[in-house]
Order: structure tokens, then sequence, then C-alpha cells
């Protein structure tokens, strides 16, 4: 049922109409929540991922469109790229690497969604190749150390903190005990989606407790593309090194070339002065005979 204070102008179109629609160009859906809004229980916010079934199987992770959209058209539609990883049965949110989109109630919104599902999937090959990158990176203990705490700082903000970085590091199963970027980012990003975790109640220190799952849609795409982007940012420095090497070789080469061209035109300022030094005689012989 659509809200009585969207715009005129809007159109509101069943979410099962662009589930279909998806469905046709071969987006099926595979998980769907949702989180009733406490104003009005009649309305609410829903996230329904979906995975192309022509993706490569092979893979040990899938592409996901993610669209996130409020029941009543009260929040314009979003798709995000995401990744559905197996071995540990989670679904991220790729973070700034492939902006989201967001596309308006207006006239024809399946049509929009359609064209936004297609410029998703076409950014996906820039995912693998990153994912590719974190994978080969293995991290320091201080860049792991880092993950994970800024990865507490991203779940409680400001708020009093149940668990440390430690406890978000503990891996859940024998293949994810490995020291690559990729591993470690998907082994807190587990830990912080799932819960699960033995930590501290806040308001009483002499309790324990268990962190719960992040159910909360607005909560999840806020945790999952912080954490994306805290991972992708420690990326750049496995690369600065090659990177380094190559900007050097190329400075190389163009000094060289520099130096190739300063000396050309040295030798072609002295040919220039001894072609004149040349034709000045025989131009003084030829007024002579002129004379």
């Amino acid at each position: 049922e659509p809200h009585a204070k969207r715009s005129k102008k809007s159109t509101f179109v069943p979410t099962s109409d662009i589930v279909d629609a998806l469905r046709k160009e071969g987006f099926v859906p595979f998980l769907a929540t949702q989180m009733r809004s406490r104003q009005n229980p009649k309305h609410s916010k829903h996230m329904i991922r979906f995975r192309n079934e022509n993706d490569d199987q092979a893979k040990d992770y899938s592409h996901e469109l993610v669209l996130v959209n409020s029941h009543d058209g009260t929040s314009p539609y979003v798709l995000y790229a995401g990744i559905y990883r197996k071995a540990s049965d989670t679904g991220l949110i790729v973070g700034d690497l492939v902006p989201n989109i967001k596309v308006r109630h207006n006239k024809d919104p399946i049509k929009d969604i359609l064209e936004a599902a297609s410029r998703l999937q076409d950014m996906f090959s820039v995912v693998d190749e990153r994912i590719t990158e974190m994978k080969a990176y293995n991290l320091e203990i201080s860049e792991i150390i880092k993950l994970a705490e800024s990865a507490v700082e991203i779940k409680y903000q400001d708020k009093p903190r149940a668990i440390t970085a430690a406890e978000l590091l503990v891996s859940r199963r024998e293949e994810d005990r490995k020291m690559d970027l990729w591993t470690i980012f998907n082994v807190v990003h587990e830990n912080m989606i799932k819960g699960g975790l033995a930590g501290t109640a806040t308001t009483n220190p002499d309790r324990t407790m268990k962190t719960k799952p992040i159910r909360n849609i607005n909560e999840n795409v806020r945790v999952n593309v912080d954490l994306w982007n805290a991972a992708d940012s420690i990326l750049p420095k496995a690369a600065v090194t090659e990177e380094a090497e190559q900007l050097d070789e190329v400075t190389e080469t163009v000094a060289e070339q520099a130096e190739t061209i300063a000396s050309l035109k040295k030798q072609v300022r002295a040919l220039k002065r001894a072609l004149k030094a040349f034709q000045k005689p025989q131009e003084q012989v030829k007024e002579k005979h002129a004379a």
C-alpha cells in the first residue's frame, strides 16, 4: 500500500513486479529480509539479494545485486553490488568501489531498475579484480589489528563496546586461518554480522553476554559498506612497492629519453652552426664574383 505522503508524480510498483522483472533478466532472488516501521507497522523496508543464474559457480563466491526499498515507496529503490561468500554463508555489500544506484518511484521505475542492474552487473569485473588483489596480499600483524579495531569503531561508533578487536579475529573454520586480506576481512565481517561472540554487557561490566546478529536493514547496509571500505583502504599498501618500482622505471625511461632529446638538440645546433660557417665564405665568394 503506497504511503499517503508520497508525491502524486511517483508511481507505486509492487516489489513482486520488480522481482519478476529481474528474474526474467536472469537475476534470481535468494534472500529477503524485512524491517517493520515502529511508527506504522503496515509500512516496512525490505532488502532482497539476487544472484545471476549465469554466474560462474566455480568461484568461492557469487555476485549479487542487493535491492533495498520501502514497501510504501517513501524512500527510493537502492541497488548495491554485493558478494555472497560460500564458505561463511554471508552476504557482503561492496563499498565505494562500486557506488550504489538510486532509482526514484517515477513513471517507469522497473525500466530504470533493470538499467541499474545491468550497469552494476558490468562492474563486477572490477570487483573480481579487487578480490583477487585482496587474496594476494598477506597482512602484517599491525594491519590485522588496524582492520579489527576499525571494525569495532564501525559497529559501535560512540556507544559502549561489548567486545574488543581480538574477538572479531577468531575464525570459525579451519580454512579461514589465513593471513591474506580477503580472508581476514571476511572473518571480521562474519563475526560482526552473525554475532554470537562472547562479550561484556555494556550495562554491567561484571556480566557476560553474546553479541546479537545485525538484522536491522539500515545498520546492515551501513556496517557492510563501511567495513568493505576499511578493508579496501588497506589494500593500496600492497601495491605501493610494485607501483613505486613501475613509476621509477617510467621516470628513468623518461629521464633517458629527455637526455637523448637534449643531446640530439645539441647536435642539431652544432650542425646549424657548422652549416652557417660553411655558407658564409661561399656567400663572400659570390659577392666578389658579382662585383
